[in-house]
């Protein structure tokens, strides 16, 4: 497991529920702890895929790029829960624009379903709270891999 310090102006936490969504702001000094790497390495430790690898992910979901990218997974996630097959909002379907969409669903408490948001450029989907300072996401990673991570 490797650990890495996550930007504090670049970390948002947006939060989707079935149709609608928040953003959150984590604490600063936020970290985060990866838990698996990897569709075969994450399945293998209990940590599922939901179906998106190793063949979904090659699909474009809300016309995002195919293959490993974090918008793509997200999109297939929120497809998967029931939103519509067709994206939410014109332009740019580039991570760093998904919060300032839909700004106007800001908050500051994560929910089981969320979209967690860096403005860096990156989305991730909120698995679990595992406490007021902790949640665990699931991730996919433009030219890297999917993964699951603790953040605090």
């Amino acid at each position: 497991m490797s650990s890495r310090r996550l930007p504090l102006a670049a970390l948002l936490l947006t939060l989707f529920w079935l149709v609608a969504g928040l953003v959150v702001a984590p604490p600063a000094g936020a970290t985060s702890v990866l838990l698996c790497k990897g569709f075969t390495q994450c399945e293998a430790n209990g940590y599922s895929s939901f179906g998106y690898g190793p063949s979904n992910y090659q699909k474009m979901w809300w016309r995002m790029y195919a293959g490993h990218n974090c918008t793509n997974y997200v999109s297939y996630r929120m497809i998967s829960r029931g939103m519509s097959a067709t994206r939410p909002w014109s332009g740019s379907g580039d991570a760093r624009n998904w919060g300032v969409v839909f700004a106007d669903k800001v908050d500051q408490t994560p929910n089981i379903g969320s979209i967690a948001w860096w403005s860096s450029n990156h989305v991730a989907y909120v698995q679990r709270i595992v406490d007021a300072n902790t949640i665990i996401i699931s991730e996919d990673h433009y030219g890297g891999n999917f993964d699951w991570r603790k953040i605090v």
